[in-house]
């Protein structure tokens, strides 16, 4: 489905879209959403991910993000363009997928400063931990990377989908965000569920405006777990570069998938690190 918007003065309000299929868990992965603003396309990012329910139906509701128990999705970031925009909602996989989307409208005054809503996804797929020395791991645990943007603008929010594979905690890792260059993180947190909003790998589902935790599954058994954290109130500013990365500590050796979904604004001209892979939505879902 494509939605082209020639109009100045105008942005994105909500996007809605119920998704219809046999296997829903693979439409949430292989529907992409694609947005592209006066010429710049700014999102590549799987369904699932983009509205934060991962590859089942979670229902939570955010100040940016609703889902709701009959597979309707709605999303309320606000997209500014100067003249046009186009949002393309792909299917890239096997099976036939049903779709019901709206896109609602409001008045916007496009200015030297504004700014164009991006969002990117890339998965570490069965990336192996480096576990405890207690438990018969290394110890040596390391950082991995949400994106990296060179430009200027705002980093608005993040979030992970993993896979858990075994009955152990997977998030004491630390977020380490780097500034406009800065040769230590600005951002240095105390562990990955602190950064999210809850403490000691609790599973139960929570919403809140800024956070939510859709589903606790994997938190500390086998299973998937989504994290999401929206920065309205701390949303980081940066004039030349922001590098976003989390510490991947896992109690046990194993291995897991591992999602990061990143939000934020622009000023054109940027360059992300992150590029739209085709394999990795072909990967199919873990069931189990």
């Amino acid at each position: 489905e494509k939605f082209a918007i020639d109009a100045s003065g105008r942005a994105i309000s909500c996007i809605k879209l119920k998704i219809s299929a046999t296997d829903l868990a693979a439409a949430l992965r292989t529907t992409l959403i694609r947005l592209t603003f006066d010429d710049h396309e700014t999102v590549m990012v799987p369904a699932g991910n983009f509205f934060g329910t991962g590859y089942s139906l979670n229902p939570s509701r955010t100040l940016y993000t609703s889902v709701f128990a009959d597979s309707t999705m709605e999303s309320y970031w606000l997209m500014p363009f100067r003249k046009k925009c186009l949002l393309e909602i792909l299917n890239e996989g096997y099976m036939d997928v049903t779709y019901e989307t709206t896109v609602e409208l409001a008045d916007y005054r496009w200015r030297k400063n504004s700014m164009y809503f991006g969002s990117a996804w890339h998965e570490y797929w069965h990336i192996e931990t480096a576990g405890q020395e207690s438990t018969g791991g290394t110890g040596k645990h390391f950082d991995i990377n949400y994106i990296d943007i060179h430009g200027k603008g705002v980093y608005a929010g993040d979030a992970v989908t993993i896979f858990n594979t075994v009955d152990a905690w997977w998030g004491e890792g630390d977020e380490k965000i780097y500034v406009d260059g800065e040769s230590f993180p600005s951002s240095f947190g105390t562990g990955t569920e602190d950064y999210y909003g809850y403490a000691w790998s609790r599973a139960e589902p929570f919403s809140h405006p800024f956070i939510a935790q859709p589903t606790g599954e994997g938190s500390f058994h086998r299973g998937m777990s989504v994290n999401m954290r929206y920065r309205t109130l701390d949303a980081i500013p940066f004039t030349s570069s922001i590098s976003s990365n989390i510490e991947l500590w896992h109690w046990l050796k194993t291995t897991i998938d591992y999602g990061l979904t990143t939000y934020w604004y622009v000023i054109p001209e940027f360059v992300t690190n992150v590029s739209f892979d085709p394999d990795q939505i072909a990967r199919p879902v873990p069931s189990r």
